[in-house]
């Protein structure tokens, strides 16, 4: 659904003229870089496996995957050709469109939904590691609602300690300001 509410923005933003986008020479590694970050990110070879196991057809797991990434990369290419950002959503311009600038803050909740809920999904595998090694009952409980919030705290943590990593080398004065707030705020209450 995001994929095709993103197209439906490209094309209200695209030119009428598609001659005067100016387009870079197409060179195939660059392109299998830029396709394979597209592919891989966001944690996705660990829960391709999953997907694939729980299709009808596992053999058209890669028309499924080609389909719903490539529309969008074909679309931008064609409509921004050179000025294309590395964020689809900066290269969308909606003026005058705002039909376009509602679809893209749908799809952003979108994304975020995603994300949310896929990583549940690609945690899961060091969550069930960690309750088989510690021979936790595998049904809903108390032991194993502690230990998926251990988890996420030693993730959450890590991820502020980057923050904080940051703050102290002084490379990124915001981050060591919004960390303050939030250790102020944490330990306030």
């Amino acid at each position: 659904m995001a994929c095709l509410m993103i197209c439906v923005c490209i094309a209200l933003d695209m030119p009428s003229d598609l001659n005067t986008v100016e387009q870079p020479i197409l060179l195939i590694s660059p392109f299998l870089l830029a396709f394979g970050t597209i592919l891989f990110s966001f944690g996705g070879p660990s829960t391709f496996p999953t997907i694939q196991t729980d299709m009808k057809k596992c053999s058209k797991f890669p028309i499924s995957v080609g389909v719903v990434s490539m529309p969008v990369s074909i679309l931008g290419f064609v409509a921004y050709g050179k000025n294309i950002t590395s964020n689809i959503f900066e290269s969308v311009k909606y003026e005058g469109h705002d039909a376009a600038a509602v679809m893209l803050d749908i799809v952003l909740v979108l994304i975020t939904l995603h994300l949310l809920f896929s990583f549940v999904i690609v945690i899961n595998p060091v969550s069930q590691s960690f309750e088989d090694f510690l021979s936790i009952p595998q049904g809903f409980g108390v032991k194993r609602c502690l230990l998926r919030t251990a988890i996420m705290c030693f993730i959450l943590g890590i991820g502020e300690l980057s923050v904080l990593a940051n703050c102290l080398l002084l490379e990124d004065h915001n981050n060591c300001i919004d960390l303050c707030i939030s250790l102020f705020v944490l330990f306030e209450n």
